[in-house]
């Protein structure tokens, strides 16, 4: 069964609408709306400690976050301190030991990494 289409000719509209659809849709919705449906909007009145609630929490975060970044910046060793030397040669002292581990157990990078990916 072959049938062709002709592009240039124009489909039939599937879709009919009522005649005077459009002229008496707004006399039909008014017509469905009550007319006495007002609605009142109640003024509620919000606490003061309820409004000033959110401000207050984002004040101690902010708060919080100052003085932990502060703490922190304390404990972390300035590069000109002797701490921060022994820090550095604490951590070559463990990067060696664990090549020395390494070394005696003979493991490469590859297997390590096959090793965990198990």
């Amino acid at each position: 069964m072959s049938t062709t289409f002709d592009i240039n000719r124009p489909a039939k509209d599937p879709f009919k609408v009522p005649e005077n659809y459009f002229e008496e849709f707004t006399k039909q919705v008014m017509a469905r709306i009550p007319e006495d449906d007002v609605q009142t909007t109640k003024v509620v009145n919000v606490p003061f400690w309820n409004r000033v609630k959110p401000y207050i929490g984002v004040a101690a975060v902010i708060a919080i976050v100052a003085v932990a970044s502060h703490a922190i910046k304390k404990q972390v060793p300035d590069k000109d301190s002797l701490q921060y030397e022994s820090v550095v040669a604490q951590t070559n002292n463990q990067q060696s030991e664990f090549d020395a581990i390494y070394n005696y157990m003979m493991l490469d990078d590859q297997s390590v990494s096959d090793y965990v990916d198990e």
